[in-house]
């Protein structure tokens, strides 16, 4: 990661984390090392892969519409 932090200019590597209903990012050296997001996922969608690109964060999500294990028919 490369920019201004606290008044500094920082190259630094830092550390995303997409878990659950919660995004982390760490970066050692910045005013406030960790920051965490909690979003609003719809049920049965999760986070699959995060990947950086040149300018950001590629994040992406899965959805499943089908709950294994669960049946509407009975005898």
């Amino acid at each position: 990661m490369t920019g201004a932090a606290g008044g500094r200019t920082r190259a630094t590597t830092g550390t995303l984390l997409a878990q659950g209903t919660e995004i982390t990012l760490t970066v050692p050296g910045a005013e406030r090392v960790t920051a965490t997001w909690r979003i609003s996922l719809p049920e049965n969608i999760g986070f699959t892969a995060a990947h950086s690109t040149e300018d950001g964060v590629d994040i992406t999500l899965t959805g499943h519409q089908v709950a294994l294990g669960n049946s509407r028919f009975s005898r």
